[in-house]
């Protein structure tokens, strides 16, 4: 049997394929980004459409928080390339961007919205409620009424910031 591995025309090869993967590799993210910048630029372009992200969000199966990534995206590229050309853009993005990479580098934390007294005053009403049931199911575990993993009871303790100590009846 004759070991190809070593010739120069199977290094020659290996190189070749490497290659391959490393340059549709980028092309396949940066295809990815473009689509998200489209997606951005024709939202935020559309005084109809800028207004209905949730909507637009259940309409193509993504989730508002991504809708907006694609919108800070759009604004962030047009601002950092001084254009708002793709082909333009797309000479700036390095080889190895991906769109994770511009989420986590590129594009800032958006600050969170000031909660209004009725929500405020509705989010006091629900923790309250879990508190109570947090009790209740509490109680019907040390009874062996039910059985709820711990795992469970830890989320709702975490969550509804509920004091084991104090009395919610």
């Amino acid at each position: 049997m004759e070991i190809i591995y070593k010739t120069d025309n199977w290094i020659h090869g290996i190189e070749d394929i490497k290659a391959i993967i490393v340059e549709q590799g980028y092309l396949s993210r940066l295809a990815f980004i473009k689509m998200k910048w489209q997606i951005g630029e024709r939202i935020y372009t559309d005084e109809k459409l800028k207004n209905h992200k949730k909507e637009i969000a259940e309409e193509i199966n993504y989730s508002v928080n991504e809708i907006n990534r694609c919108i800070r995206w759009y604004k962030k590229s047009c601002e950092l390339y001084k254009t708002k050309d793709w082909d333009q853009i797309e000479n700036n993005i390095e080889k190895n961007q991906s769109w994770r990479r511009i989420v986590h580098q590129l594009l800032p934390p958006i600050e969170p919205i000031e909660e209004t007294e009725e929500k405020r005053l509705e989010r006091m009403k629900i923790e309250k409620r879990m508190q109570k049931i947090y009790a209740i199911l509490k109680q019907d575990i040390e009874k062996n009424h039910i059985t709820l993993t711990q795992d469970l009871l830890q989320f709702l303790k975490t969550k509804y910031k509920i004091d084991e100590n104090k009395n919610y009846d």
